[in-house]
């Protein structure tokens, strides 16, 4: 709930001060790898009842990636 506050509030103070661009191509791309991950990991929890080490680490190392590849290459 904090999040999506602080996301509205900043967005919208941001909106009104100026203009705000935003590339939907770019927005469907990550909104379709975090949806993919998001049911990989419900897919994981209801067939093993839990999550172990090893999908930990793949979990984790899937999210460093998506950030890596998101802010250090894209920029």
């Amino acid at each position: 709930g904090s999040n999506i506050i602080n996301i509205l509030l900043v967005g919208g103070t941001l909106g009104l001060i100026s203009n705000v661009q935003v590339n939907f191509h770019e927005m469907f791309y990550h909104n379709s790898i975090l949806l993919s991950l998001t049911l990989l990991f419900i897919i994981v929890v209801v067939f093993l009842k839990k999550i172990g080490r090893f999908f930990g680490i793949i979990f984790i190392s899937i999210y460093f990636i998506f950030i890596y590849l998101n802010f250090i290459i894209a920029n």
